[in-house]
């Protein structure tokens, strides 16, 4: 290095282990002052665990762990969902920690747990403030209340059961009728009272275990469809039902 020069050189510190950390950097040289020779000096750090948060929200709202209220605001109550038709729940899963998050479960559990079914399970890992999405959809077989617990296991360390109740109502069936024109089979229905977009998918079975999709109509509710199956009424027996899909 020549006179009156400088050079610049890195120090990374990089702990194994949690607490504090200290060392002494020697640098020699030939400068013939004898304290300068080897210039010396201290260096302090604290080492921390990475560690991950996980974070889960509702329509751009936090959920608490351990809310057993469920709201329209955070998306924990589903909007009362006619009978064998569906709502879906889109959920948001963050890691707010400064760690790796690893997503190790997602069940929903309780009493009433079959009305509910994870349609989509967040991503894992989730690094440092990352995002992924968490589906749920609510699909009632008899009228009234239906309650569940969603619950998330992680290797968040101060959070590892993360648990949020869920609330859905089950409404009426659609099907209001059905006439025989020749061949033809004309199934009358209801849609959702709330205006929205929604698809009306209608089954057909002979024996009511096999059920086959045999149409689907586009509606934005508040009004009463009429689908025609055609050359379906051949068989002894025949059954249809109408399912609801919203999109929210």
């Amino acid at each position: 290095m020549g006179p009156d020069s400088e050079s610049t050189f890195d120090v990374t510190f990089d702990p194994t282990r949690e607490g504090a950390h200290r060392v002494t950097v020697h640098i020699n040289s030939n400068d013939p002052t004898p304290t300068e020779r080897i210039y010396s000096f201290s260096l302090r750090g604290t080492g921390q665990s990475l560690s991950p948060r996980i974070v889960l929200s509702g329509n751009g709202i936090d959920i608490t762990p351990g809310d057993e209220t469920p709201g329209p605001e955070d998306h924990t109550r589903f909007p009362d969902t006619d009978l064998l038709s569906a709502s879906t729940r889109t959920f948001t899963v963050r890691n707010s920690g400064n760690g790796p998050l690893l997503i190790d479960t997602v069940e929903l559990l309780g009493p009433h747990a079959a009305g509910f079914t994870v349609a989509q399970t967040p991503a894992t890992p989730l690094e440092p403030e990352g995002v992924s999405s968490l589906q749920v959809t609510f699909r009632p077989t008899v009228q009234g209340p239906w309650i569940a617990t969603l619950r998330i296991t992680s290797n968040d360390p101060a959070q590892p059961v993360y648990e949020v109740d869920l609330e859905g109502i089950g409404g009426r069936f659609k099907l209001l009728g059905i006439e025989q024109d020749d061949d033809d089979a004309l199934i009358s229905f209801s849609t959702n009272s709330s205006a929205g977009t929604y698809i009306y998918r209608i089954f057909h079975s002979t024996d009511m275990e096999e059920w086959e999709p045999v149409g689907s109509i586009l509606s934005n509710g508040r009004e009463t469809l009429q689908f025609r199956h055609r050359n379906s009424t051949g068989s002894a027996k025949a059954f249809w039902y109408v399912e609801e899909l919203r999109f929210e």
